[in-house]
């Protein structure tokens, strides 16, 4: 997909006689677009539990963990798969949670931890991106209180940039041709070049083969088709004007 911009045509203001040919030039500016369909997925889940201790809600979630770990490399369909660990965590929770409720209970007994809330926060990132619906139903079956898709991205994102960038460049130089040619001028050298790139976000992580022997499904399928993402480049570029010689 390309989209074409034309920004002030100076032409006619810079002719100055018959010195035009060494200090004749031409302002234009070209626009290149890539769509690109994502490669990859990030997944973030929180694996928790509520326990009447803080080791045991740690046990049960390092066990739940354990498990995790151990069925996410074996998932049918997954190309690639990366996993890290965030923060871990243990809270206390009673009947009084802050000042405002202290006041309403009468022992100070009350007060004391009721249970102990443990969580573990998971990263996850992989491909095809196709599959990352279905690893936000594998971690649902591990009681995680949360599991959601955060991000598709594209893993090569500098190939789609250049891209853009060379779309970009060829179609200001396109766009000086054509207005050389109607002032019966010749495009001479490039004499000034700058360009912006939009980036896109592009999470990078470094990935493990996943065992495909054992392969397994989560109970439930989700389908995902991410939306393209775009790669778009804006170039300015100041070009020479040279008068064509009729004799």
């Amino acid at each position: 997909m390309l989209k074409i911009t034309i920004c002030g045509m100076m032409a006619a203001a810079l002719m100055t006689g018959h010195a035009f040919a060494e200090t004749g030039k031409i302002t234009v500016v070209g626009e290149g677009e890539v769509q690109v369909v994502p490669d990859a997925f990030e997944v973030l889940a929180v694996i928790s539990e509520a326990a009447a201790t803080s080791e045991e809600a740690l046990r049960i979630v390092s066990e739940r963990q354990a498990a995790f770990n151990e069925g996410v490399v074996k998932l049918k369909g997954l190309q690639t798969l990366g996993l890290t660990t965030g923060d871990v965590s243990v809270k206390a929770s009673s009947e009084c949670e802050n000042e405002y409720s202290r006041k309403r209970v009468e022992t100070v007994e009350a007060c004391l931890p009721k249970f102990y809330f443990a969580t573990l926060n998971l990263k996850l990132t992989g491909t095809p991106a196709t599959e990352a619906g279905n690893l936000v139903s594998y971690a649902s079956e591990f009681d995680t209180s949360g599991a959601e898709i955060s991000k598709f991205y594209v893993r090569d994102a500098d190939a789609a940039r250049t891209r853009a960038l060379s779309l970009a460049v060829a179609n200001a130089k396109e766009k000086a041709q054509r207005l050389a040619q109607g002032a019966d001028m010749s495009l001479g050298r490039i004499i000034e070049m700058s360009d912006s790139v939009q980036w896109v976000d592009n999470y990078r992580e470094e990935s493990i083969k996943v065992m495909f022997f054992e392969a397994q499904l989560p109970q439930n399928f989700i389908a995902t088709a991410p939306e393209t993402k775009t790669f778009s480049s804006q170039v300015q570029i100041v070009f020479e004007l040279l008068e064509n010689d009729h004799n």
